[in-house]
């Protein structure tokens, strides 16, 4: 028996709620804020909250775990924020975050028990459930999935993908603020069904930092500071803000790069050099092993062939959010759709 299946199996709150995200329904034993609990149907993924015995670090040698993923990431104690061990007898991981939190997926990916989360408060954890873990997970199920958050524009999904700090979540604040809906944010999860790819509805929920959270508001921008990494949760309440809950075909992919040309604010890359960018541009690529890796690879490569990919300037960002606004429309309008 592996060490990390090795829980009391005390559930902790036993009414469980469904919910619908990314595509995937999902039970929780505790509600998560911002999502719409849902009737109950057959669950794609279950996670079950159990109280758990501490680990004797003998028995992850002698079971059979064995270190998947480690983050870079370090804490206070410079132990990494992130582990994944994989089981290699039963197939199944366990997620372990250095401040105690930890999820123990089956093999199928479907059955998840979460411990360590006594004193972690319903919004806390949905932060972690709807990004990194669910991430995870989604990889794991053998989806591909974008850095990016995505809006709607003309009937079709505008992904906007890049690196940490690029603006990709601002770059969606601006269409939510101009009228468009919102489909996902920091998850791009890609579908592709005979041939044509499409973006899955993500989370109603978009974390910005506070210069763009208090644009969004309606509030006179103050400008970022260097310091500044907390987010702020902004929850697509159907209103003022609008959150699109079925998926859509993608029109374009746009790469936020600050190194481009400042009198070309956006170029259409060649295939080839979209595959480059997308490839570095997944999400969680880093826990990937080779055979994950390798039909991402060759998902991507099919989306360079059938969808447009822009490199865009991120200094329309720095100039101004309608700037931005005007830039990327003006790029579609480009690619022959309005």
């Amino acid at each position: 028996m592996a060490a990390h299946a090795k829980f009391s199996r005390t559930v902790l709150e036993p009414a469980a709620l469904q919910y619908v995200v990314y595509g995937l329904r999902i039970s929780c034993d505790r509600p998560i804020p911002g999502l719409t609990p849902l009737e109950n149907q057959e669950p794609d993924i279950q996670f079950h909250f159990v109280s758990e015995r501490p680990l004797n670090p003998q028995e992850n040698e002698t079971d059979g775990e064995a270190i998947w993923y480690e983050s870079y990431l370090r804490d206070e104690h410079d132990q990494p924020l992130l582990k994944i061990r994989k089981n290699k007898l039963n197939q199944g991981y366990r997620i372990e975050y250095s401040h105690g939190l930890a999820f123990e997926v089956d093999s199928t990916v479907s059955t998840i028990n979460v411990s360590g989360a006594e004193r972690t408060s319903n919004t806390e954890l949905s932060s972690f459930l709807l990004g990194p873990v669910l991430g995870i997970l989604l990889r794991m199920k053998g989806l591909t999935c974008l850095h990016a958050s995505a809006a709607v524009f003309a009937g079709r999904s505008l992904v906007f993908a890049g690196a940490e700090g690029s603006g990709k979540s601002t770059a969606a604040a601006i269409f939510a603020r101009r009228g468009h809906a919102v489909l996902a944010d920091d998850i791009a999860v890609l579908e592709r069904v005979g041939g044509i790819f499409s973006v899955r509805s993500g989370c109603p929920v978009l974390n910005l930092l506070s210069d763009s959270a208090d644009w969004l508001r309606g509030s006179e921008r103050t400008g970022r500071t260097e310091a500044e990494t907390e987010k702020q949760r902004i929850v697509l309440d159907g209103k003022t803000l609008r959150f699109q809950r079925e998926g859509l075909p993608l029109g374009a992919v746009f790469i936020l790069d600050a190194a481009t040309d400042p009198a070309q604010p956006f170029e259409r890359l060649s295939s080839r050099e979209a595959l480059v960018c997308l490839s570095a541009e997944t999400y969680a690529n880093r826990m990937l092993d080779t055979q994950m890796r390798a039909a991402e690879f060759q998902e991507l490569g099919a989306l360079v062939e059938s969808v447009p990919v822009l490199r865009i300037n991120t200094r329309a960002l720095e100039c101004g959010f309608e700037a931005f606004y005007d830039t990327v429309c003006r790029s579609t309008s480009n690619l022959g759709f309005q």
